[in-house]
């Protein structure tokens, strides 16, 4: 009977040679599974917080290239903010494109978060008025 995979003819050594990095790979996307809806849990049982708060910093992360390359179709592109919360401890939140670009270094506001999920910022007026 013939088989689409048989080790006939193979030696432990070949056979260990696929098993390995076929397990290894298995045991790396498992493992990034878990830690993804580990973090997906505590965020969705974490209480929803307004912190008082300032953009301390923005910045972008392109998946392999360096930031002052312009992202071709295909690449990644992650946006993050580091906001510096009244106890004067930074917090650093990975955002979408949109909240990003609404962020503007320096303001200051409400920002409201659950576990390390952004949820939004709402500048105070006295920021709106000195950012004009």
């Amino acid at each position: 009977m013939d088989t689409f995979f048989t080790t006939a003819g193979m030696g432990p050594v070949q056979i260990l040679m696929m098993v390995v990095p076929i397990v290894v790979i298995v045991g790396l996307i498992a493992g990034t599974v878990v830690v993804n809806l580990r973090r997906w849990h505590k965020n969705n049982t974490a209480p929803q917080q307004e912190l008082k708060a300032r953009v301390a910093e923005k910045r972008t992360s392109v998946g392999g290239r360096d930031e002052g390359q312009v992202i071709a179709p295909g690449y990644a592109c992650w946006y993050y903010a580091t906001f510096e919360v009244e106890n004067g401890d930074p917090l650093e939140l990975e955002l979408t494109e949109q909240q990003y670009g609404r962020l503007n270094e320096g303001e200051e506001g409400i920002l409201m978060v659950q576990g390390t999920r952004y949820l939004g910022f709402e500048p105070t007026s006295a920021s709106k008025s000195s950012q004009a």
